[in-house]
């Protein structure tokens, strides 16, 4: 965490695992260089098959998303942006928040399914993520995939393959690469 205090100075940096419920779960670590970590059973199955590796299992407390903002965010301080990466406990962490006292313009939720990544636009509008954050009001914007943006109101979504301007907001392709 050390590195992104250093490099992104104005953002507010939380190492923390955020759930919907305060609980002591495993999260499952593979340390560097992998740099993946998870609390899901099922992802951690998969990518210990996948690697070879076995991962470091430690024992954690959950802590919800609403009370980490109300600690670290001064009052009536907007969020502009959102970044969501949960490995498979995005749903956890979007149904953590407190919606009507926490509206970041911007939410970005990596939408993985375990075994693999949504790769169609039917399937992305099915998720669970994106039926909770239509219930709060935000609706998907752009796919860069795996990656959601999602925008507070009405939009459209779209799968971005090359470089697109959509509303003011500038996205890459993600294609070969993972986009956080």
């Amino acid at each position: 965490m050390k590195s992104f205090d250093l490099s992104r100075k104005r953002d507010t940096n939380i190492e923390a695992v955020i759930s919907d419920r305060e609980e002591e779960v495993t999260l499952y670590c593979w340390g560097v260089p992998h740099l993946t970590n998870t609390v899901s059973r099922q992802l951690a199955d998969l990518w210990t098959e996948e690697s070879g590796t076995a991962p470091q299992e430690l024992t954690v407390k959950t802590v919800r998303l609403d009370p980490s903002l109300s600690e670290h965010l001064p009052p009536n301080q907007p969020i502009s942006f959102l970044s969501i990466d949960a490995e498979g406990h995005d749903l956890e962490v979007l149904r953590s928040n407190d919606w009507t006292r926490y509206r970041p313009e911007l939410v970005v939720v990596v939408v993985v399914v375990v075994e693999q990544l949504i790769e169609k636009v039917h399937d992305l509008q099915e998720s669970e993520s994106t039926s909770f954050i239509n219930e709060v009001g935000n609706e998907p914007y752009a796919w860069v995939a795996p990656s959601v943006i999602y925008i507070q109101g009405r939009g459209e979504i779209r799968r971005v393959d090359r470089l697109h301007v959509a509303r003011g907001l500038s996205c890459r392709s993600a294609q070969g690469s993972r986009s956080d």
